[in-house]
């Protein structure tokens, strides 16, 4: 699947879930250290930040805790990696992007859409318990219980 620049849809008008991922953004130039910073870019700098940690300061009790929950011997650390990446799962939501309008034109050009009325009043909107809500939506119909296995 080929990207066009801007984040824009393939030049077929088919979507792109790429150009999609590369429009939604992290944190603005004021939260960044002075420049945009992606979702998925944030995400993947969480993820390797992640195990850097697993690997200084995780005891043995919480690596096997870990490693029971997620299948077995070594498979704790991607699960740890993958809880940490989705810790702003929340800031893909429309309710998030729309708080930052020089943003919003990047967002649809990629074929995000979302209602305008999304950024009226959301000042008291938290991404946290958005993406919370959104996980455990997720694996409730994966049929996985997140008290269970999270």
């Amino acid at each position: 699947m080929r990207v066009h620049e801007g984040g824009e849809r393939r030049g077929d008008g088919d979507f792109c879930p790429q150009s999609a991922l590369d429009a939604l953004i992290a944190k603005t130039p004021s939260h960044g250290g002075g420049s945009v910073c992606l979702l998925t870019a944030h995400s993947l700098d969480t993820a390797a930040v992640a195990e850097v940690l697993w690997h200084l300061l995780a005891s043995d009790a919480l690596r096997r805790e870990f490693d029971a929950v997620a299948g077995g011997p070594g498979c704790g650390l991607v699960l740890f990696r993958w809880i940490c990446a989705l810790h702003d799962f929340g800031k893909a939501t429309p309710m998030f992007q729309a708080r930052f309008p020089e943003s919003t034109r990047r967002v649809r050009d990629a074929g995000l859409t979302y209602d305008v009325r999304a950024s009226e009043g959301n000042a008291g909107y938290r991404h946290e318990r958005a993406g919370a809500y959104l996980l455990r939506k997720a694996l409730k119909e994966a049929r996985l219980s997140p008290r269970r296995h999270v």
